[in-house]
């Protein structure tokens, strides 16, 4: 038995999102392995994830009330897997230090390359006390590599993130030769994104059109057109109808962009369409060369790189069409699940 403990409030709440995508297929993912996951979390699971005779769901009213789960769990002698946030090692040291069944899914580390001492030491022993206290799962080696510049860790893993077309597979691209692209954007709006130099992109570019999916925002441009949040289903038929999509990743060059969970970039890639990306991710797998790569940090490289897949979309529509066959081989949930069991499940 396992017990996958979400401390969030909003974890679910906010709609689809790179976390959501990453819960989601990691206990199904377990499921699929024939392991017993309960998720202790705010609650709005349900609507993401389906129940199963391997997979339930545990909702708590507050905070105090993770501290009893793990209080059972370590009773039970149960895999305890937390997701990290800064405080957490702090509240549950008592935890850490007298069991070693816990670990902690550390997807990236806010706060480190923080200008405020405060918060940037306080990052950096909590930092210090999971590696040194506890097992330690990430999705990249930049974060390994991050947690290692601080402390030896106890147990490290790095477990890419898996994926999941379960919604995808109703994607059916709306390509029309010699008519205008369209470029899109779907999922939370992140901070470590670029976001003024794509909306200066589309103020000096106003024949080409924006859409994005996942958020609102006060932006006076008349061609970037805001959806708002979606769930799949209504994303995926919304996408049908824009002609020659073409697909923006626009990650800063900040530790923490490279970090951050690479789910966003499979489900891009799954739809087969051209798509556009900071290289500040090119890390996370150097097979997917369909990819169109411009500098992060750099407006003019962007600015390049939108223009020349515009103006031949043909061509880079052509080159993206073997990223989903990639993605299926590669990345799904079941087999990076079974490789981490059989690493650690020992």
């Amino acid at each position: 038995m396992i017990k996958y403990i979400l401390t969030t409030s909003l974890f679910f709440k906010e709609g689809p999102c790179g976390r959501v995508s990453h819960a989601k297929g990691f206990v199904e993912g377990l499921s699929d392995n024939n392991h017993e996951v309960t998720i202790v979390s705010y609650g709005g699971v349900e609507n993401f994830v389906k129940k199963n005779k391997l997979i339930s769901f545990l909702t708590v009213n507050c905070f105090l009330a993770f501290f009893k789960e793990i209080l059972l769990s370590i009773f039970s002698r149960e895999k305890i897997i937390i997701r990290w946030r800064p405080i957490l090692p702090y509240l549950f040291l008592p935890f850490l230090i007298f069991y070693k069944n816990i670990y902690f899914e550390v997807n990236s580390i806010t706060g480190l390359d923080s200008s405020n001492k405060i918060i940037h030491y306080f990052v950096k022993l909590s930092i210090f006390l999971t590696a040194k206290l506890s097992k330690i799962i990430v999705v990249s080696e930049n974060s390994k590599k991050q947690i290692l510049s601080i402390s030896h860790a106890k147990s490290i893993y790095v477990m890419p993130n898996g994926f999941s077309s379960e919604y995808l597979d109703f994607f059916e691209v709306d390509y029309k030769n010699s008519e205008n692209v369209n470029f899109v954007y779907f999922g939370k709006k992140q901070d470590y994104y670029e976001w003024d130099a794509v909306y200066k992109f589309f103020k000096h570019h106003p024949d080409l059109k924006f859409h994005i999916f996942g958020f609102n925002e006060d932006v006076s441009l008349e061609n970037v057109f805001f959806y708002g949040p979606f769930n799949h289903e209504n994303l995926i038929h919304s996408l049908n109808n824009i002609v020659n999509p073409i697909l923006i990743i626009h990650p800063d060059d900040s530790e923490l962009a490279k970090s951050g969970s690479p789910m966003k970039l499979f489900e891009y890639a799954y739809l087969n369409i051209p798509m556009v990306v900071g290289d500040s991710l090119s890390h996370i797998d150097s097979n997917f060369n369909e990819f169109i790569y411009y500098k992060s940090g750099s407006y003019e490289d962007l600015e390049e790189s939108l223009l020349k897949v515009a103006k031949n979309y043909e061509l880079f529509f052509a080159k993206s069409q073997t990223l989903k066959n990639k993605v299926k081989e590669t990345y799904s949930w079941r087999s990076i699940i079974k490789k981490w069991i059989d690493n650690d499940f020992k």
